[in-house]
């Protein structure tokens, strides 16, 4: 829009209509038409590099611009030549760009937060001035460009001294380069790092039962009570395990207990919804573990409302996996947050941020198992194996929201 200005009054200085204009007159529109194109052509290439960042094509498109406006430049000289007369401008093309360059990249510091330079604003008071011939503005240049300097060491595609980043480019830098755990470093209109969507831990436990996943945004139920001894009565007791599906009585098809359950497992079933359905006849036996199906206990946890909410899931198998960290050799393999220090019998206490548990063993997923039509994927916090069971076996639970 800059740009737009600064060569406006250049289309507006072409006088009264000639009824023949001479070569002369025709190279002078030629020319102000010319830089108009220019004008824009330079305000387009600004336009997609504040769009898209990309300072290399910026380059490319600022290349092909100063092309286009020379060959112009050259055809309007020679055909001015070729009639027998010659451009009445005295003015060289390399300082037409430079002027519109000044121009746009006024905008440019501008709209970026910067302070427009005085000389360019009293030019633009007074375009009829000013355009009347380049030259007027030609001998403000350089001090035109002098206070550009300042205005666009931040704005202007690359890192300059004292600047942190410029335009998305972090020259390399990473949240954990800052010193963080993870998160995305982004870069302020100052040219300054933005850690504030970076995270000190990945897993944050909310002291409310529930540990959140910085990374992917999920959040997760918490375990308590490791003792070897199951309790139907608590929700979150680490040694309840759960069927995936029941069998019907009559018939034998796997199925669900009852309308709730059935409902939770098409809602949070990955990809085809297997052993979802009540049976059409007899009663759904589950019997083993809890005596309940896993989408059971998720309907009473749910119903509870655990941690101030009633969107639990069971998670897909690639959510499920991606609480497994190898980094540790002893097992459970997960992080300290789902896993403290003070797991036992005597961790009872959600809140407390050391008491967590995780059991070694093998946790459903919501992911049926593709080639079995009656199965279904589990990960094993032993040693993080992805692996198939039969939905009538029973193994653990945990619960998640957000996400997918």
């Amino acid at each position: 829009m800059r740009a737009m200005i600064c060569m406006a009054g250049a289309l507006l200085v072409a006088g009264a209509a000639h009824a023949a204009p001479t070569a002369e007159q025709k190279c002078e529109g030629g020319m102000q038409e010319a830089a108009a194109k220019y004008s824009l052509c330079r305000a387009k290439a600004d336009k997609k590099l504040a769009t898209a960042g990309d300072a290399a094509k910026h380059g490319e498109s600022i290349a092909k611009c100063n092309a286009k406006l020379a060959s112009a430049w050259q055809k309007l000289e020679a055909k001015a030549t070729k009639g027998g007369t010659s451009c009445s401008s005295t003015t060289a093309v390399n300082e037409i760009q430079s002027f519109v360059s000044a121009c746009t990249d006024s905008l440019g510091a501008a709209v970026a937060g910067g302070a427009l330079p005085s000389d360019v604003e009293s030019c633009n008071q007074d375009l009829t001035t000013c355009d009347q011939t380049l030259t007027t503005c030609g001998d403000n240049l350089s001090s035109c460009e002098t206070d550009l300097a300042a205005a666009k060491v931040c704005g202007n595609g690359a890192i300059d001294a004292g600047e942190d980043c410029d335009l998305g480019t972090l020259n390399g830098a990473s949240c954990a380069s800052q010193g963080f755990a993870g998160g995305v470093l982004a870069c302020t209109n100052g040219c300054v790092f933005d850690t504030d969507p970076c995270y000190t831990l990945r897993f944050a436990d909310n002291a409310d039962g529930t540990i959140t996943d910085n990374h992917t945004g999920l959040m997760w139920e918490k375990k308590v009570k490791l003792d070897g001894s199951s309790d139907g009565a608590n929700l979150q007791d680490a040694n309840n395990t759960y069927r995936w599906a029941g069998r019907c009585s009559f018939g034998g098809a796997y199925c669900q207990p009852t309308a709730a359950a059935e409902a939770a497992c098409l809602a949070a079933t990955e990809g085809s919804p297997n052993d979802c359905s009540q049976c059409a006849s007899g009663v759904c036996e589950t019997s083993g573990g809890m005596g309940i199906t896993a989408w059971q206990w998720l309907t009473d946890l749910n119903a509870a409302a655990y941690g101030g909410y009633n969107d639990w899931r069971l998670p897909t198998k690639s959510e499920l996996l991606g609480l497994i960290d190898d980094r540790d050799p002893s097992a459970p393999a997960v992080n300290v947050a789902f896993h403290g220090t003070s797991c036992g019998a005597a961790c009872t206490d959600v809140i407390t941020a050391a008491c967590a548990c995780t059991q070694s063993d093998s946790y459903w997923s919501a992911t049926p198992y593709g080639s079995n039509a009656n199965a279904a994927w589990l990960i094993r916090f032993s040693d993080g194996l992805v692996h198939g069971a039969d939905s009538v076996n029973t193994r653990y639970v945990r619960g998640v929201r957000g996400g997918s």
